[in-house]
């Protein structure tokens, strides 16, 4: 008996399954055109978070960027933060994301005018305290 035939060779054509986390559409549409890649690091990197006091870790998603920030302004722009969505940004935490862990990482989607975004954001699931390494004041 013959087994499945595949006559065009497309068995081992993408699915255009990612390998990682997929995100919800909502958390996709914050990245550019709603496109992220995921990647799984091969060493601990350093990322930021700009945050007020209460909105730091223990979410199921948390958004974070590999750039310091000298600029309010910059920051809102580039991360495409708007100020009517009431972030009041008065922190920045350091993070020491381990090896092993995936992300998904994408320029930031605009949001409307004055916020043009394409600044680097990555999403990290369930992100603990654990991986603080300091928290400050921001520069501004």
């Amino acid at each position: 008996a013959l087994g499945w035939v595949d006559p065009w060779g497309l068995s081992r054509c993408n699915t255009g399954k990612k390998p990682g986390p997929q995100l919800p559409g909502g958390i996709a549409e914050t990245f550019d055109k709603s496109v992220y890649k995921n990647r799984q690091l091969k060493r601990n990197e350093t990322f930021y978070k700009y945050h007020g006091v209460n909105n730091r870790t223990v979410r199921k998603i948390s958004w974070l960027t590999n750039e310091k920030y000298n600029s309010e302004e910059v920051l809102r722009e580039k991360l495409a933060i708007r100020h009517d969505w009431g972030v009041n940004i008065t922190n920045v935490s350091e993070f020491r994301v381990p090896k092993g862990t995936w992300v998904s990482e994408g320029p930031a989607a605009a949001q409307g005018a004055g916020y043009p975004g394409m600044g680097y954001q990555a999403v990290v699931s369930n992100l603990p305290r654990a991986w603080v390494v300091k928290t400050l004041r921001v520069p501004w």
